[in-house]
């Protein structure tokens, strides 16, 4: 993830134009692009607790989403307004203005509000995939080592999507609990409450790095780390702000 940073900047305000690609936004529409650009400002939301791609420190936000929103912005001659991200309201922050856009949304988890025409995504601007964190004094080496246990999930996550999708693997588990953070998530694998947790590769990464001899990753035949799913991590609004993204695009280009 780290190594595609620099080539994400320096393009992210390119590839945030994926919904509206060849056609052009409606008059209705407009009025989200029209605001934006009067009030100079750009809303955007951001999870506080992404660590190491959104998360805050001494009151700013840093990490990967927060660069790109900066670098985006800085392009379009607009400011960026960080806003802390509630995921439980997300739809809801978006609808009433209180944030313009989510920098940082993982498309496959939102799939279904896509799909239901509630929110609209941008083309991709950072990729990740979904891996599995253990402790490494239990000695757990693949997914088949986690039959009969119990794993973690951040809820409403790329990673609680992933473990949806992967029907076998999470049938053979003896259940699921969804956290409200990757920290609560960590700590009830510290705590022996379950054995596992599904999250972000660059995230697991900072927790085996952070905790030397601590935690390992399960690996699948071939040595590499075992991969449930690939993010795609894009910029979304709602379904009657489509001339953001256009604009956002168009302007860029």
């Amino acid at each position: 993830m780290k190594a595609k940073w620099a080539a994400c900047l320096l393009a992210a305000a390119v590839a945030l134009g994926g919904c509206a690609a060849g056609g052009t936004a409606s008059e209705a529409e407009t009025d989200a692009w029209a605001r934006v650009q009067e009030a100079g400002v750009l809303k955007i939301g951001l999870d506080p607790g992404s660590y190491p791609l959104s998360y805050e420190e001494d009151g700013e936000f840093a990490g990967l989403f927060a660069d790109t929103a900066r670098e985006a912005c800085r392009a379009l001659g607009l400011e960026a307004e960080f806003v802390p991200l509630d995921w439980d309201r997300a739809g809801e922050a978006l609808e009433s203005g209180e944030i313009d856009c989510i920098f940082g949304d993982c498309s496959e988890a939102g799939a279904e509000l896509a799909a239901a025409g509630e929110r609209l995504y941008s083309e991709p601007f950072a990729e990740g995939e979904q891996v599995v964190l253990t402790r490494a004094a239990d000695g757990l080496r693949n997914l088949a080592d986690l039959s009969g246990k119990a794993v973690g999930v951040r809820e409403q996550s790329c990673g609680e999507q992933a473990l949806a999708d992967s029907t076998a693997f999470r049938s053979s588990l003896a259940g699921v609990t969804a956290y409200g953070s990757y920290a609560e998530a960590v700590a009830a694998l510290d705590a022996g409450e379950i054995a596992a947790v599904v999250l972000a590769r660059a995230t697991a990464g900072e927790a085996i790095a952070q905790n030397d001899g601590t935690y390992a990753l399960l690996t699948g035949e071939n040595g590499e780390p075992e991969v449930l799913a690939e993010d795609r991590y894009c910029v979304s609004v709602s379904p009657t702000s489509e001339s953001l993204i256009f604009n956002l695009r168009i302007t860029a280009g």
